[in-house]
């Protein structure tokens, strides 16, 4: 029995003082003949014949029964007693803007919005209470935010649903902007640029035994078809214009034991990356004995080039003209950057890695930090 039914049932019988009246008819006013009905309930009703509390009125069991200026039926707002469903319900109305216009920037403003927003957010609050233990909604963070989203992309969800559970979880302090899919990845069948292996070895038979290495290296790099001419072994050329802070060491998980290189992408940016063992040795037949200046097209800079490996608009023109011979189209030697981004993210996922973690690791082996720029390559 809650606190209520124990109090109505012991005021049974007693007559009503001043301080009861009033307090009957202010809850009166507030919540009409219901809140009447409640207040006669807790006061007493002067009659031992009076009603009990029963479950529906019971404050401990009544939905949407408001007891306080603060909300949460009875409960203080954030209190980690209150269901995290009350609590998302609470925050998002808090922050309802309904009937203004679109141009003030408000972005709850209509009643379906609203009730998509508290739908979106009680469900993920709920899993995140269950998984993690969070008791109060302010209390999640970023990580538990994240992890739940990659748990939701990996149940399969529409890129549209994962989309809504993400806006309702960054309306939180704290959360700032998860990382999603996007709508286009969904798409990523209809119009990817990557190629599937069978398509790149079709290809490949069309080119030079140069240019055949060339596009190995492409593949298993994920490197720019600029930036090849520059490939150099990573204990040569240690990386030093380069980010190393934010670098992790798992990026090359599963390929710990293929070598290393170094590459220079744009505005001379280092970055690190690996090719098969059978590739590197590949090279090391083709290797210069002198380095050679390599010029990039439509730029004023030259390159050191370590090995005898066409690069640049060279190799971009041989790559269309075999893949329209091959397949009857092209859509350009930059889709093996596209496939190497599919085929590593994919290898990262499947051994453990969450797929937001999966995105920054592969965008760091391709020059990137932003994972917002991986998402471009797996549409």
């Amino acid at each position: 029995m809650c606190a209520g039914c124990a109090q109505s049932r012991a005021n049974v019988g007693k007559p009503l003082d001043a301080g009861s009246s009033i307090g009957i008819a202010k809850r009166s006013r507030r919540f009409g003949n219901r809140g009447r009905v409640n207040a006669i309930l807790w006061y007493g009703s002067g009659s031992a014949s009076a009603p009990r509390c029963t479950p529906p009125l019971c404050t401990a069991t009544s939905k949407g029964w408001p007891l306080n200026k603060r909300g949460g039926r009875g409960r203080e707002r954030g209190n980690a007693s209150c269901p995290m469903r009350d609590q998302a319900r609470t925050w998002i109305l808090a922050r309802a803007h309904r009937g203004c216009s679109k141009a003030s920037g408000a972005r709850l403003r209509s009643d379906r919005t609203v009730n998509r927003y508290i739908g979106d957010l009680s469900r993920a609050a709920e899993r995140i209470q269950q998984h993690f233990g969070t008791l109060r909604l302010t209390a999640i963070t970023r990580e538990q935010a994240q992890a739940y989203i990659d748990a939701r992309v990996n149940d399969g969800l529409r890129a549209a649903t994962v989309q809504g559970y993400a806006k309702a979880l960054e309306t939180l302090p704290n959360i700032g902007t998860l990382t999603v899919p996007s709508r286009s990845h969904e798409a990523q069948n209809q119009i990817s640029r990557a190629y599937t292996a069978d398509q790149i070895r079709l290809v490949q038979y069309l080119l030079s035994p140069a240019a055949r290495l060339a596009v190995g290296v492409m593949v298993e790099s994920g490197c720019r078809v600029e930036d090849l001419a520059s490939l150099c072994p990573a204990e040569e050329r240690p990386l030093s214009n380069a980010r190393l802070d934010q670098l992790r060491p798992d990026r090359f998980l599963g390929r710990e034991d293929w070598p290393r290189f170094t590459f220079i992408g744009k505005g001379g940016h280092e970055y690190l990356s690996s090719v098969r063992p059978e590739t590197a040795r590949s090279l090391e037949s083709i290797r210069l004995e002198t380095p050679r200046d390599f010029i990039h097209r439509a730029l004023e800079h030259s390159t050191k080039q370590y090995y005898a490996l066409p690069a640049g608009n060279r190799l971009s023109q041989q790559w269309t003209r075999a893949s329209q011979r091959a397949l009857g189209y092209s859509h350009g030697i930059h889709g093996l950057r596209h496939t190497f981004a599919q085929q590593r993210v994919d290898e990262l996922t499947r051994s453990g890695i969450t797929w937001s973690i999966a995105l920054e690791r592969t965008s760091q082996l391709m020059g990137h930090y932003r994972t917002e720029e991986v998402l471009t390559y797996l549409r």
